[in-house]
């Protein structure tokens, strides 16, 4: 692969190769259940997390239509609604061609509680602010950025915050449009 001339970075998203934790789902599901009307179901759905992420309560690396969003009866009503939204064909070619739109991937544990979340219907706010505490989380206890990497970044203008909160193409366009030095 050859870099553009004048390509000042190159970042690798490898907090998922370097750093495989699959119990941040648990703490995720908590903080975003708290305080809404499904707080209750909190430990079933970490439960229905739990096998789906260990015993293939739903099958892995398949793409689902998005839930209808709403409080289910049940932990079995809210597993019946996610997987009767399975696609039965792998639509590679056309995500490619037009992005997920309708679709999600379910490939890994962050993929898993966000789909379960977003059939619950939580709000998106609960979900950032979840995401951002248990990021913070992982940060405290094992994701440890080098020093020398952090001062390269800095010296970019690329504040560590905004390396943890948004996407490498979201910091792509903004460096695009000027944002940053």
């Amino acid at each position: 692969m050859r870099l553009s001339e004048g390509t000042a970075v190159v970042l690798f998203d490898m907090d998922g190769t370097l750093y495989q934790d699959f119990d941040f789902h648990r703490n995720y599901l908590r903080y975003l259940l708290r305080g809404t009307d499904c707080e209750d179901l909190t430990e079933d759905v970490v439960a229905l997390a739990d096998g789906v992420l260990s015993r293939g309560t739903l099958p892995m690396n398949r793409f689902y239509r998005v839930c209808r969003p709403g409080r289910p009866k049940s932990p079995a009503e809210l597993l019946a609604r996610l997987r009767e939204n399975m696609v039965e064909e792998l639509p590679f070619a056309r995500c490619y061609r037009e992005g997920l739109g309708d679709l999600r991937f379910l490939g890994d544990p962050w993929e898993v509680a966000v789909y379960i979340a977003a059939a619950l219907g939580t709000p998106e706010r609960c979900g950032e602010a979840a995401f951002l505490r248990v990021r913070a989380e992982m940060e405290e206890t094992a994701l440890r950025a080098d020093p020398a990497l952090l001062a390269l970044l800095e010296a970019l203008g690329i504040s560590r915050e905004r390396l943890s909160r948004r996407s490498y193409l979201e910091l792509l366009a903004e460096k695009r449009q000027g944002g940053w030095r």
